[in-house]
């Protein structure tokens, strides 16, 4: 529940402040694509040529970047 955790700490506004239950909720519609935006997020991660994510810690992310970097160039 990374997510949940940042997003609590961020504090700006209406979308942050709800339950992990709602977040959770909240979450599903926009992986399904019934979220605000109407992005379905799990169909454009099938799309992409690298995926990053962001649920570690600082020197787990730039990892990440360089990797995907790496495996960019190469293409």
């Amino acid at each position: 529940h990374t997510r949940y955790e940042r997003s609590i700490q961020r504090g700006e506004g209406e979308k942050d402040n709800v339950t992990l239950e709602e977040f959770l909720e909240n979450a599903k519609r926009e992986d399904d694509g019934k979220g605000a935006t109407g992005a379905n997020i799990r169909e454009v991660l099938k799309g992409a040529d690298v995926v990053v994510t962001n649920n570690g810690t600082i020197a787990e992310f730039t990892l990440q970047i360089e990797e995907a970097l790496l495996a960019l160039a190469k293409k």
